[in-house]
């Protein structure tokens, strides 16, 4: 079924029908897995214990890319597993 050129310019002009948000301010699990060095299964435990921020689009786990880098920042002076750098974040909450 082909739709008409007038519906398409309609559908595409309607605020109501532009549903989809903007994705350049997220990466999905696996980009932030490799940015930080960790397994996607870990990465998923810290949105869930909050230590990332993310947001759920249908299927998909996206993590903001603001909490990705504030994470960063905050862990750069620690090992990949230090116990010291979970404290340092659960004390910033």
């Amino acid at each position: 079924m082909r739709l008409s050129t007038s519906f398409r310019k309609f559908f595409s002009e309607t605020p109501a029908f532009n549903l989809m948000p903007d994705l350049s301010e997220f990466v999905t699990t696996q980009e932030a897995a490799q940015e930080l060095g960790y397994h996607v299964n870990h990465v998923r435990r810290m949105v869930k214990t909050g230590y990332l921020k993310a947001e759920r689009f249908g299927h998909s786990l996206l993590i903001t890319k603001s909490s990705l880098k504030e994470f960063k920042e905050h862990s750069i002076k620690y090992r990949k597993h230090d116990r010291r750098k979970i404290d340092l974040l659960k004390r910033q909450k």
